[in-house]
């Protein structure tokens, strides 16, 4: 399985949208950082089976995009600073596990 994790390495910045471009990743974990921004909506485009974004300064809506991954077993964004309501479109999320 190809993954990316960069868990509690004080990352500033935002979510690169440029991460689309990766068609193999199947993991994102981004866990514990200073991330700021949103959620791009063009992640939607990954066969991803698990993302974690958990206690970054991430804002904004949660992308209606996120429940066109429908290999996604777990989304994990918890203590981030989202606004707005959830995407109906999560519940294409199928095969999700934990949410």
């Amino acid at each position: 399985m190809k993954h990316r994790v960069l868990k509690a390495q004080d990352l500033p910045g935002t979510l690169p949208k440029e991460m689309a471009r990766l068609t193999y990743l199947k993991e994102i974990d981004l866990t514990r950082n200073y991330l700021s921004g949103t959620i791009p909506p063009e992640w939607g485009s990954l066969p991803l089976v698990n993302i974690s974004l958990v206690a970054n300064r991430l804002t904004g809506s949660i992308p209606k995009e996120i429940g066109n991954i429908t290999t996604l077993k777990s989304l994990d964004i918890s203590m981030n600073n989202f606004s707005g309501v959830l995407p109906w479109q999560l519940g294409n999320l199928l095969l999700i596990e934990r949410m």
